[in-house]
């Protein structure tokens, strides 16, 4: 039986095949969220006036799109608190969760192009100072300690209901649509009462 924890993970390094190659389809996708992001992140500011806000992307992999993610939280808390003229300024805690067989150490390799990145977007301005930290967990189970932050698949013995597709297409059966649609609700059902009882005071909840 496979160890989903241990042996599921995107393909490592910067190579052909690599998730770093594969994932600019992702990249478009975290630009045009960008001001939902920008949005929250400047509600939840206002709201509780933090000295430091955690950040946690969950299922961050370790290609450029973390980078990219993080850079943005950055530019948009930096730009905000220039624009309140704040002599105070929010400190950032990243925490970068994926499952251990994540190749970690590329990820952290790679850091160094946040720095330059947001430098150049600001040319000299005083950024927030950021933390990051690596979270090698599946976030389908408590990743921090309680009100601390603002199972498996099985194939042995069984045939495969969707052989030719790791996702739902045109061509996938209204059955495993059912499965998939079943064991998404299960799946997010146990991610949302993880995370609400890792949030300081419920506060997200309440908000929604």
């Amino acid at each position: 039986m496979v160890n989903v924890e241990c042996d599921l993970h995107m393909t490592s390094g910067e190579g052909e095949g690599s998730y770093a190659k594969y994932s600019r389809r992702q990249t478009i996708v975290i630009d045009e969220t960008k001001p939902v992001i920008e949005k929250a992140i400047i509600e939840v500011y206002k709201a509780i006036l933090p000295k430091t806000m955690v950040i946690a992307d969950l299922g961050c992999s370790a290609g450029p799109n973390t980078m990219f993610f993080m850079s943005n939280v950055i530019n948009i808390i930096a730009d905000h608190c220039s624009k309140l003229d704040e002599h105070d300024p929010i400190e950032l805690q990243f925490f970068l969760n994926d499952l251990p067989g994540n190749d970690f150490n590329q990820l952290f390799r790679s850091l160094e192009k946040i720095k330059t990145s947001t430098t150049m977007y600001h040319k000299g301005d005083s950024l927030p100072s950021y933390y990051i930290s690596g979270l090698p967990k599946s976030y389908y189970s408590r990743l921090f300690p309680r009100q601390s932050v603002p199972e498996g698949l099985e194939a042995s013995g069984k045939s495969l209901s969707n052989k030719d597709n790791i996702y739902i297409s045109s061509t996938t059966t209204p059955l495993v649509v059912k499965l998939f649609q079943e064991q998404f609700r299960k799946d997010f059902s146990l991610f949302l009462k993880l995370r609400h009882e890792e949030l300081v005071n419920h506060w997200w909840r309440n908000r929604l």
